[in-house]
């Protein structure tokens, strides 16, 4: 895959692995999110708004990662399986969720916050509900497990709130479809203005009209 890196630095790169790719996403301590737009699309499934250069450096960021944080209405919009990278953690308000995640066997472990459910997975377990506000709940089910870089792939309501924990600590967000890097941009600042926060650039990668950006959430502003 060719990649062009215009920030932090302008250069040419191929990048032949995973392993390779690991340098432009290295493991992050904290909470790092995840998100997917594409320019002239309203979508909300990430697979219609993605492109391959953007599953590549997904698997990259799942690789990297200890736990993988998504929510139940993700899960059924994305038909969403269990990850073969990380243990995943599905958040839901509903009573049961059946989804591939919890319906398919899985070597990696899949944590839902249902009331007791028997799931057709046999690696899937019920949390119980969550409680209010879920930021502590989450913050408590981390806390003491070997989860130290966790990846968080949400939607806005449930990403608003995650962000403001302490732990929050990058925002990955990539833009398909994008004609140049103006435009790219043009479209993440828009996106952060909607989710209130601006935080520090740190990467700018390019493959294939695909714009993968890094920030740095514990130096961001509240809008």
């Amino acid at each position: 895959m060719k990649v062009t890196q215009h920030f932090p630095i302008q250069r040419e790169l191929e990048l032949l692995s995973l392993d390779q790719a690991r340098e432009f996403y290295p493991r992050t301590k904290g909470f790092r999110f995840n998100y997917v737009i594409r320019i002239g699309s309203t979508e909300r499934n990430s697979d219609l708004l993605s492109s391959e250069s953007d599953r590549f450096f997904l698997k990259v960021i799942r690789a990297q990662s200890d736990l993988i944080v998504s929510t139940g209405a993700t899960a059924r919009t994305e038909s969403l399986k269990a990850s073969k990278y990380a243990p995943s953690l599905l958040l839901t308000e509903q009573n049961h969720l059946d989804c591939p995640a919890t319906q398919l066997e899985s070597v990696q472990p899949v944590f839902v916050s249902v009331p007791e459910q028997s799931f057709l997975n046999s690696n899937a377990f019920a949390l119980g509900a969550t409680t209010t506000p879920l930021s502590c709940w989450l913050t408590e089910f981390v806390t003491g497990k070997d989860y130290d870089c966790i990846v968080v792939e949400s939607g806005l309501t449930v990403t608003r709130e995650i962000i403001n924990m302490e732990l929050a600590a990058e925002f990955c967000l990539t833009v398909t479809n994008a004609e140049d890097s103006v435009t790219a941009i043009s479209s993440a600042d828009k996106f952060f203005d909607e989710l209130g926060v601006k935080p520090e650039l740190t990467q700018l990668l390019e493959a294939d009209q695909t714009f993968l950006f890094r920030f740095d959430l514990r130096k961001r502003t509240q809008l």
